[in-house]
């Protein structure tokens, strides 16, 4: 006897959700460290400015741990956060030695308009008033008032060579003057001002390309 079901069943593969992260050493002085993620370690000597590469993680909860390179025992810092499905971040490792914590940044995936750029600005300079940040260009790109540990909104910019001048909110003093950098088109960047602006290692900026640039999640 031949049997005809009343519908056929199909199978459809569901793509898991992801989430990525890379570290950032923000601590001026600090010593290179290593980077534990559930017991996990994700860097090795890590120093001061330098970021890792993106890793894919499982979306959920994580115990974060940061000791001086070679060391298993009293970590720098010891936290724990949620990392959300189908999103970015930047784990940095911030403030000055005797106030060390972990700032988690979103490099939140977002539609960028065709042949533009974006940019933002992030204070980790622990010794650094608020200050105002200006691009270099006909277009009056400001980042006012923001203080250490602020993270700014993208800004949309033409894509071109722009020069940075960060000048204290509360004197307009400059503190410091980037020369004319490269910024490419269909990219999201972040300027991190990082370092002392009253001593060593002294204020600077790190421009990464974010992950929200070229990740799919």
């Amino acid at each position: 006897m031949f049997f005809c079901p009343l519908f056929t069943p199909t199978l459809f593969r569901v793509n898991p959700p992801i989430t990525y992260i890379r570290f950032l050493h923000a601590i001026p002085s600090a010593l290179n460290i290593d980077i534990y993620l559930n017991d996990r370690l994700m860097a090795s000597n890590l120093s001061f400015k330098k970021f890792t590469e993106y890793s894919p993680i499982a979306p959920g909860y994580y115990t974060l741990k940061i000791f001086v390179s070679g060391k298993t025992s009293n970590p720098i810092i010891d936290t724990s956060f949620f990392a959300t499905p189908n999103n970015i971040f930047t784990a940095a490792a911030a403030g000055n030695l005797n106030n060390i914590h972990l700032k988690l940044i979103e490099d939140t995936p977002m539609t960028i308009v065709p042949g533009t750029t974006m940019i933002r600005f992030i204070h980790l300079s622990p010794d650094t008033p608020t200050v105002n940040v200006a691009l270099t260009s006909r277009e009056g790109i400001t980042f006012n008032n923001v203080s250490f540990g602020e993270v700014t909104n993208y800004q949309q910019v033409s894509p071109g060579h722009y020069g940075i001048q960060i000048t204290a909110a509360h004197s307009g003093s400059v503190i410091l003057i980037v020369p004319s950098t490269p910024f490419g088109p269909n990219k999201f960047y972040s300027i991190y001002a990082v370092g002392l602006s009253a001593g060593n290692p002294p204020l600077q900026v790190l421009l990464p390309l974010d992950g929200n640039s070229y990740l799919k999640v």
